[in-house]
């Protein structure tokens, strides 16, 4: 079984953080993907990719998460 795994929008995407500006959706989403990742490596026959660029290095339009 494959699963991909999405940690939504890039680091320095406008408008995409806390109303107070002290976290980003991606500092979160990517500790989550990273978390579920992790955890489904324990089931044999499970292959997980990652849609977004982990490191966070750039916003990969949704066209190529496709």
């Amino acid at each position: 079984m494959k699963i991909a795994i999405d940690a939504g929008h890039g680091p320095e995407t406008p408008g995409k953080r806390t109303p107070d500006d002290s976290m980003r959706e991606f500092h979160f989403n990517s500790v989550v993907a990273r978390y579920v990742r992790d955890e489904l490596k324990q089931y044999d026959g499970v292959e997980t990719l990652f849609t977004h660029a982990d490191d966070g290095s750039r916003d990969v339009p949704l066209q190529e998460r496709m």
